[in-house]
């Protein structure tokens, strides 16, 4: 087993604890709320796919679909050519992750928890750390392949 990808979340979760504890636990927050929307992101490609590829018969012998025209594109990647189905749903899982993340941990840190506006600010700074280099540890540990 590859050691970056296992550093880069070491790094990850050593950053969020530490400036946890001068922000009022808002990187926390954050790291968590972000990488919980990265990974049921990620988990809803994985099972989509999979499913149709299940029950889409002869899915592999078609030729390549359009891109933005065609619901069959992301399984008939996923049967083809699982390297770039990765890279196209880890992306799309990261910017899902940052947008939402972003928009869910600002709630839970102001409305919910009354941090003020610069912990919140560091928190959500820390959490986007965090979620890059999740996504990059999952996209160099080829798990998806």
């Amino acid at each position: 087993m590859e050691k970056k990808p296992i550093i880069l979340l070491i790094i990850g979760i050593a950053l969020a604890s530490s400036t946890s504890l001068f922000w009022n636990h808002a990187s926390l927050y954050f790291s968590a709320i972000s990488s919980i929307v990265l990974l049921l992101v990620l988990g809803g490609f994985i099972l989509k796919a999979s499913l149709q590829a299940e029950a889409i018969p002869g899915i592999e012998k078609l030729e390549e679909p359009a891109f933005l025209f065609s619901q069959v594109y992301f399984t008939w990647l996923y049967v083809n050519n699982r390297k770039r189905w990765a890279k196209y749903v880890i992306t799309v899982s990261y910017i899902v992750a940052a947008v939402y993340g972003s928009l869910l941990g600002a709630i839970a840190c102001t409305i919910v928890m009354k941090i003020d506006s610069v912990g919140t600010f560091a928190g959500w700074a820390v959490g986007t750390v965090f979620v890059t280099l999740l996504t990059l540890g999952i996209k160099e540990s080829r798990i998806l392949t």
